[in-house]
């Protein structure tokens, strides 16, 4: 694939993939809870599940409930080129990247809405330029480039007896992305590439949830592939592949989530959960050689004391990547993530939460470099019901 065309097709992705494991254009990390266990497909706890566990919404306590929280994430992007040894890295971090969650349930009704980073929310900065622009002869390169995914979800969801609930949602995205590449070329340095991307799209979301007991919980979840098709808003193209106002597909895959929360005793809850991403099947030229893939995960919850809840989880995502993928402009690795969060309950009605993960990332090379990526992630946030 020519410098020209990754670039048209697939630069968004070095910022999008990753910030956290998950499918290449999508993330998991939706809430603190979430970050605390990697896994809530099965929970009923919090509000939060109107994106983990929607049908479970009519499964939760009636009145209103309240989720709100903030993720800062520490990246370290690096690329290896393997004819040098020179390294090019990017380390900007993300200190913005809000969540809101909220449900009124009453009988066997419930409604509610979300809003928050569906997928993207970083930005990459590298100053020396990247391992492809020096392979291919460019020196003196900068490359920013911001990719951030806004997604508002509304729906509700209808409890058809104590063991069967099932939900419908609808999800409006709109995407929004910026890159910056300048280099010189033989003459000079100079801007290269200066570009805004836009897309905005509909999708729907199905659930059903099931409780065979009390101690068990069963959620499933399907997303329905979001139509993303954007348009370029071109200040300078010197690379070639940008005019102004043409238009790309880059869909959003999609995906079906199934999580189980089972307590073993009144302090002790195993949580499990597998989310399988249809990349092959989605809309883009740049999911061409990709295969699909999914994040397997588990979570360990331990009421220490009645007010404090300790827990850890662990997740392993499987991108879908391969040699065949992987480039300067898609760093989307295969992850190993590593979690664990404490939940203080203030009074009945208030829950502080605090999590941090841990992602590492095994190294994979193409015919010219080596990439390699290790984030964390801290994160705060509450829970209220009234």
């Amino acid at each position: 694939m020519s410098m020209r065309k990754q670039i048209v097709l697939t630069l968004l992705c070095i910022v999008t993939a990753h910030v956290f494991g998950s499918s290449i254009d999508y993330r998991g990390n939706q809430s603190v809870d979430y970050i605390r266990t990697l896994t809530r497909g099965g929970s009923l706890d919090a509000a939060d599940i109107v994106i983990y566990n929607p049908a479970g919404t009519a499964m939760m306590e009636d009145g209103f409930h309240i989720n709100f929280g903030n993720q800062f994430i520490f990246k370290n992007y690096s690329m290896e080129l393997d004819a040098t040894g020179t390294e090019y890295v990017s380390d900007v971090p993300t200190l913005i990247l809000p969540n809101l969650f909220g449900v009124y349930k009453r009988n066997n009704w419930a409604g509610f809405v979300g809003a928050g980073i569906t997928a993207g929310g970083g930005t990459v900065e590298y100053e020396d330029g990247i391992a492809y622009t020096a392979a291919s002869g460019y020196t003196d390169c900068v490359l920013e480039a911001t990719s951030i995914y806004y997604g508002v979800i509304l729906g509700g969801s209808y409890a058809v007896n104590d063991m069967f609930s099932f939900s419908l949602a609808g999800r409006y995205i709109t995407s929004e992305k910026d890159i910056f590449l300048e280099g010189d070329v033989g003459f000079g340095v100079m801007d290269l590439l200066e570009v805004s991307q836009s897309a905005t799209g509909f999708g729907a979301i199905i659930g059903l949830d099931i409780r065979p007991m009390d101690a068990l919980n069963i959620g499933i979840k399907y997303e329905t592939e979001t139509a993303l098709e954007y348009e370029n808003d071109t200040t300078t193209d010197n690379v070639g592949g940008y005019t102004d106002e043409s238009t790309f597909d880059y869909n959003l895959p999609a995906l079906l989530s199934v999580g189980v929360a089972f307590d073993m005793t009144q302090e002790l809850k195993i949580n499990a959960g597998l989310v399988y991403y249809f990349i092959e099947m989605a809309e883009g030229d740049a999911y061409e050689d990709y295969d699909n893939g999914f994040d397997l995960s588990t979570g360990v919850e331990y009421r220490l004391i009645e007010p404090l809840v300790l827990s850890v989880g662990y997740m392993y995502s499987k991108m879908g990547s391969n040699s065949d993928t992987i480039s300067d402009f898609d760093m989307s690795l295969d992850s190993h993530n590593i979690a664990a969060g404490v939940k203080y309950d203030i009074n009945e009605n208030i829950d502080a939460i605090l999590a941090y993960n841990y992602s590492t990332y095994p190294d994979l090379s193409n015919s010219y470099a080596t990439y390699d990526k290790t984030t964390h992630l801290v994160a705060a946030g509450v829970n209220l019901k009234f």
